[in-house]
């Protein structure tokens, strides 16, 4: 299994500081949920703005977009 990145998130009521790796990127968080169930693996999901996107997967195709061409869906085939 690879090396899982190490995460580390401080709330400060407002706002929080989320580093990756020990980088600091909360400039490009906008949200992010945690999610633990009994039995389970938690989950981390961060909602990032990406300065540029490239997605490359097969089975992978955008599936609509917003009017200003600002929100993309993708969808990727199970």
């Amino acid at each position: 299994m690879p090396k899982l990145p190490e995460v580390k998130i401080k709330d400060f009521g407002s706002f929080a500081k989320v580093l990756i790796d020990g980088k600091n990127v909360s400039d490009k968080i906008t949200a992010f949920t945690f999610h633990h169930q009994a039995g389970e693996i938690p989950k981390l999901t961060l909602e990032i703005v990406p300065d540029l996107l490239e997605l490359e997967a097969d089975e992978c195709a955008v599936e609509s977009r917003d009017a200003a061409g600002e929100e993309v869906t993708i969808r990727c085939k199970p």
